[in-house]
């Protein structure tokens, strides 16, 4: 005879397939948008002052991630060139900020500055075009492939 695992309670769910598919097929609300692109605001605000930590650098990079698993998607094409330079100029940022061995947010170049604005202001137009379900989807390939990569996955934070 099974028995369920210790500190498990099974629940039976009422799911509506019919609003969990027009949840799915609708596009990001704005404030959704607006609620994301704030966060990554105040990260990208923190490294351009000098004061980031490595928790919004790695918000940032969590950003691109997504931003490319969009691209890859093929929901928003022609933007991969842009957040590759995105993704190179935070790669630098985290190279200098960990050079003692520990986090010690870095003076950034402006070419630095310039390529993440600009990757932020991509993944925002990504973002609106985007559904929701096509939100999950890519969340779940970057979350994917940066395990895969041997990196680590920021929880409960949507990109």
């Amino acid at each position: 005879m099974r028995t369920k695992p210790a500190g498990r309670v099974c629940k039976p769910v009422a799911v509506n397939t019919m609003d969990m598919a027009k949840w799915r097929a609708a596009r990001l609300s704005k404030d959704d948008v607006r609620e994301i692109m704030s966060s990554l605001l105040t990260s990208f605000k923190a490294l351009r002052e000098g004061l980031a930590t490595d928790n919004d650098w790695a918000l940032l990079a969590s950003a691109m991630n997504t931003a490319q698993a969009i691209e890859k998607l093929g929901v928003v094409r022609g933007l991969s060139a842009q957040l590759r330079l995105t993704e190179l100029a935070l790669q630098s940022v985290e190279k200098r900020a960990t050079a003692t061995g520990n986090w010690c947010a870095p003076v950034l170049y402006a070419f630095e500055l310039d390529d993440i604005r600009a990757g932020l202001e991509f993944h925002r137009y990504q973002l609106l075009q985007l559904s929701n379900g096509e939100m999950m989807q890519a969340i779940a390939a970057a979350q994917a492939e940066v395990i895969g990569s041997g990196g680590r996955v920021l929880k409960g934070v949507n990109l």
